[in-house]
């Protein structure tokens, strides 16, 4: 059996990075803000378009078109930490039946 299948994900990544976004992310969520931006269905198609230039271009290679609707595309870029947060349950009083 693999040593490596029984790591925790802490063992694996530093826990204060956590995990990476797909390079076009941002792109992507452009295209579901446009949806329910001001000039949905004409928005979200330019962006979709763009989305999809980016997601078959080589990385490195991504399009500088100006997004549609984000403001802070960068936001959607960064990798996600998640705060690790202890569960201290209080104990339940007894009852008794």
């Amino acid at each position: 059996m693999d040593p490596s299948r029984n790591r925790t994900s802490d063992q694996l990544r530093p826990p204060d990075e956590g995990p990476k976004p797909h390079r076009c992310n941002a792109r992507v969520e452009d295209v579901i803000q446009s949806l329910f931006a001001e000039g949905g269905f004409s928005k979200a198609k330019a962006a979709a378009g763009v989305a999809w230039r980016c997601i078959q271009s080589e990385p490195g290679q991504e399009p500088q078109d100006a997004y549609q609707t984000l403001t802070d595309p960068e936001k959607y870029l960064r990798p996600m930490v998640r705060k690790r947060v202890p569960l201290d349950f209080p104990e339940q009083p007894k009852t008794e039946r």
